[in-house]
Order: C-alpha cells, then structure tokens, then sequence
C-alpha cells in the first residue's frame, strides 16, 4: 500500500524514496504531523515517473540502496535534466554519506526526525524554488515559534 498523505492541489511536497515500505510509511507520518506535505515513491524508477508527472517535489528524502534505479542513479537524472536540477536531495541509507554525489546533505540510519527536519529546512532554505513559503520552512518555522513559546 502507498501512503499518499496532505495532498493538495498545487502544494509542493517532499517526496519520500525507499524500497522499505515500513520506513516510508513513518517518514509520511511524521512528515506530515510536523504540518509537511509528503507523498512517496518505492523506488528511483516510481520517483522519477512521480518527479515528472506533475509538480516538482519541494524535496526528496532518497534512500541509495534500491532495486530498479539506486538513489545515485535518481540524483544523476535529476542533475542532468535542467528543469529539475535544483530540487533538494537528500540521501538516506546506512552506509557512509556518499562522496562526491550533489546533494545537499546524508541522514545515516536510523536517525533522528529532529536530524531529518533540520536538514530539510537547510535544504529548502537555500534552494530558494519556493521563496520560503514552501510547506517545509513554512512549517518548521510555525513549529519552532510554537515550541519556543512554550518553553518561555
């Protein structure tokens, strides 16, 4: 079962890119209860049919290790197509970040949803697609401010 969460019309989403179909679900989950958009894709060759259907995701978290079409294999495609270039990647899997593939940051499993939210906003914050007002800096931003009124 593909879990398509907060879809809605025009709004950018993450795309979330794993052969595990249990890790995917979490990451749509929390995803989508830290107020971010997500749908997913269970591998490179869902992903880049996905990337290319419709509206560009504001960002893929991309697990490297998949069958059909690896992560390093996604990133090359989207480098190499002009209108899809600047997404934000970033890479998941257990090993090592990888050397040498553009991507704006590597999240070693398992980690942290704080980790994974964080460069996310990094992420989303210098590519500039959105102007900011994309649901991932847009909604981390209302959940810091939240959480910062509430610890004073």
């Amino acid at each position: 079962m593909r879990r398509q969460r907060n879809r809605t019309s025009g709004q950018r989403q993450v795309l979330v890119v794993d052969d595990d179909r249990d890790l995917r679900g979490v990451l749509v989950e929390a995803l989508g209860e830290s107020g971010i958009g997500a749908v997913d894709a269970f591998d490179g060759v869902d992903a880049l049919e996905k990337v290319r259907a419709g509206a560009p995701p504001c960002a893929l978290l991309l697990d490297l290790d998949m069958p059909r079409l690896t992560g390093h294999d996604v990133v090359a495609e989207l480098r190499g197509d002009r209108a899809l270039s600047r997404i934000p990647v970033i890479t998941m899997t257990a090993a090592a970040a990888p050397l040498g593939l553009q991507t704006h940051g590597h999240l070693a499993k398992p980690f942290a949803l704080e980790s994974m939210l964080g460069l996310l906003f990094r992420a989303c914050r210098c590519c500039a697609l959105c102007d900011g007002a994309g649901p991932v800096v847009g909604s981390i931003f209302a959940a810091r401010r939240a959480a910062d009124r509430m610890r004073h």
